[in-house]
């Protein structure tokens, strides 16, 4: 028999906590990808616009990898919240996912690299590869969660609607 972790224990806790920190921390990066232009009290207003102008690349990369990994984050959690338990299946795919978040974490360096070269298909391939992987991993977890983990439950004399099982 597999062992469940129900919501409200400890373990269950555990998972959400640690998955919500991953996020949080790739979020937090995107910040460092930013660098910030050497302005001097003696620059004319019009140099110093030049200068913030030049940052805008480095704003829309991090808008555009704040937006992709808070997207994530939230499917994540609407996925998580709706879950009555945890098994060690779940908990796996889950720790699965995270590394595979590890990939946005790098993002600000992904953009970055791509930035340089973004018209060409290097530079597509290049973002496209964490995009790919971690939408990936979050489907096989969703589909875990939704369609196999119905089968831990087929010992039960009645089995469950997919309702129950994700409310």
């Amino acid at each position: 028999m597999k062992r469940e972790y129900p919501r409200g224990q400890e373990e269950f806790a555990r998972v959400l906590a640690f998955s919500d920190g991953v996020y949080a921390i790739a979020m937090t990066l995107l910040v460092l990808s930013i660098t910030l232009p050497n302005l001097m009290v003696e620059d004319s207003e019009r140099e110093l616009l030049e200068r913030l102008r030049d940052l805008s690349p480095q704003v829309v990369s991090f808008v555009i990898s704040f937006a992709v990994i808070g997207r994530y984050w939230l499917a994540h959690h609407q996925f998580i919240s709706r879950l009555r338990a945890l098994d060690a299946g779940l908990i796996v795919i889950n720790r699965a996912h995270r590394n595979g978040l590890l990939e946005p974490a790098l993002t600000p360096d992904v953009y970055r690299w791509a930035r340089a070269g973004a018209s060409s298909p290097v530079g597509f391939f290049v973002i496209s590869l964490p995009v790919a992987f971690v939408s990936t991993t979050l489907a096989v977890l969703t589909w875990f969660g939704a369609v196999a983990y119905q089968a831990l439950h087929l010992n039960r004399r009645k089995p469950p609607d997919a309702d129950s099982l994700l409310s």
